[in-house]
């Protein structure tokens, strides 16, 4: 059964970003919110084990709702996110049950490790559940059967029974497990094949959980291409995780395994040998990952791109520029855009923006503003602003980062005034603060006193969402005064959230001196 994770930013782009990256992991049910009233009700409704929550929203404060939200379910784990923080905030977070603290920017992989952790305590909580639960029923079922003649002579004697190893589920596995091992013997393939029949048949989740780490043993000491196979292929999600982190664990052990199952006529068994791979050193997996390049699913193509990309494949270069002018799947060709724009390394960049120029397709639009931003050139530049200019290319959040990036990797670079009051209509019209700042910043490298005197004025307006924009850019682009103005507004200002944006951006420009 997945597990049923909440998660509560005012961004928006922030609350997609992680649903999209939970939505890829089938461990995971997802629902988001930017309402922090919303996420207590959903608190209540559902059985939510995990919460993502910003500590800076508007309504309330993080530390509020982590209090509220601990009163709902005193166990749900709960990890925070900032993008400023101090000791005193961590602290203040882990002293009212905060299980972790993520600081944004944050990476995909970043995420994937906390939730990991959070994920074995669930296991090993969940295990030591099952199995004193298990114990006690059928402590439960003797005794009724006995019938006590107190309620205190029943706890006894439910305690007693719960701890004899005769009576145990634990025994009853043992006693599964040694008549599979006799009967299959040194055959260590059938044996875990007869365990992975066995986990899916059984009904008894204490079952389950041994024969499962029964299966693990044979799978470390006796790893084999079909067997593994045959576990990921399995309709049962914790077989599959246990095999992949066994996979990992086992590292190179395994890569002649993986060779032969990236060749599999199951799609999702091939996918599932590039998620193993991905975590491996690139020189020992290399092959693998460049194998599912060439695969016929487009899921696998663009999968194994972006592995590629993100462990710096030189090797891989030549053959993914060639997937860009070749590829005719817009999946596939964004992720091979956005992997380029992370990699700083592209040998036709030139012919493909030429390309993307002449015959481009507005749903990739998105993905080559990335690549543009890092490899375009000053008549590149100029062609994104007369698009602009003419109503061909929509002023969003994606344009403003393309311009920011061309602009401070190509010095010298003007923006046009037309621009300059986009810009300033996109600091008020804003749906959050990361948008309100970016647009700050990249006026900023175009008119730095225009941006100055424009977070000045929304410094004004506490209740306008480019407030906490405008202090944080204040704290780092302005001057003495703007800091002693945002001092003083600390000590004026009597909405705690407030006050708690205005220290923050005060305490990370700080740090970054």
């Amino acid at each position: 059964m997945a597990i049923k994770i909440l998660i509560l930013d005012d961004e928006r782009e922030i609350l997609n970003a992680l649903k999209r990256l939970l939505k890829l992991d089938e461990r995971f049910e997802p629902y988001v919110t930017t309402d922090p009233e919303k996420a207590l009700n959903i608190l209540k409704k559902e059985n939510i084990q995990v919460v993502m929550s910003d500590i800076v929203m508007p309504e309330m404060n993080g530390i509020e709702f982590l209090e509220k939200a601990k009163e709902i379910n005193g166990l749900v784990q709960v990890i925070m996110m900032s993008a400023y923080s101090t000791v005193e905030r961590v602290l203040a977070c882990l002293e009212r049950g905060a299980s972790d603290y993520i600081m944004k920017p944050f990476s995909d992989d970043e995420v994937r490790s906390v939730l990991d952790d959070i994920v074995r305590r669930l296991e090993r909580w969940r295990r030591l559940v099952v199995l004193a639960r298990g114990a006690t029923l059928e402590a439960r079922k003797q005794v009724g059967s006995e019938g006590p003649s107190t309620g205190l002579d029943a706890a006894s004697q439910i305690n007693e029974v719960a701890t004899d190893s005769t009576t145990s589920p634990l025994n009853m596995v043992e006693e599964r497990l040694t008549h599979l091992r006799e009967r299959y013997g040194n055959d260590h393939e059938s044996l875990g094949v007869a365990i992975i029949e066995s986990i899916e048949q059984e009904e008894n989740q204490l079952v389950r959980e041994q024969l499962s780490m029964e299966l693990g043993e044979v799978l470390r000491e006796h790893p084999s291409e079909e067997l593994l196979e045959r576990v990921l292929i399995s309709r049962d999600a914790y077989l599959r995780n246990m095999a992949i982190a066994i996979a990992r664990e086992l590292g190179e052990k395994m890569i002649s395994t993986l060779e032969g199952l990236i060749e599999s006529e199951d799609k999702d068994v091939r996918k599932l040998v590039l998620d193993i791979a991905s975590k491996m050193p690139l020189e020992a997996v290399e092959g693998i990952l460049l194998a599912g390049l060439e695969d016929e699913d487009p899921n696998i193509r663009a999968t194994a791109a972006e592995y590629l990309g993100a462990q710096k494949s030189v090797t891989a270069v030549k053959r993914l520029v060639e997937m860009v002018l070749e590829e005719e799947e817009p999946m596939v060709v964004a992720t091979l855009l956005e992997v380029f724009a992370g990699m700083d390394e592209c040998p036709q960049a030139r012919k493909i923006i030429e390309r993307f120029k002449k015959y481009g397709d507005p749903i990739l639009l998105h993905s080559f503003l990335k690549f543009l931003g890092t490899f375009g050139e000053d008549s590149d530049y100029e062609w994104l602003l007369d698009g602009i200019e003419k109503g061909d290319i929509h002023f969003s959040r994606e344009v403003i980062d393309c311009i920011q990036a061309m602009m401070q990797r190509m010095k010298g670079l003007e923006l046009p005034e037309s621009i300059q009051e986009m810009l300033e209509d996109e600091v008020g019209n804003a749906f959050n603060t990361l948008g309100a700042y970016q647009a700050l910043l990249t006026l900023n490298l175009g008119n730095a006193s225009r941006a100055l005197e424009l977070a000045r004025r929304y410094l004004e307006r506490p209740s306008s969402p480019a407030f906490s924009a405008a202090a944080q850019f204040l704290a780092e682009q302005g001057d003495d005064a703007d800091r002693e103005r945002l001092m003083k507004l600390v000590e004026e200002i009597e909405d705690e959230e407030m006050r708690s944006t205005i220290c923050a951006a005060l305490d990370s420009c700080c740090l970054d001196e």
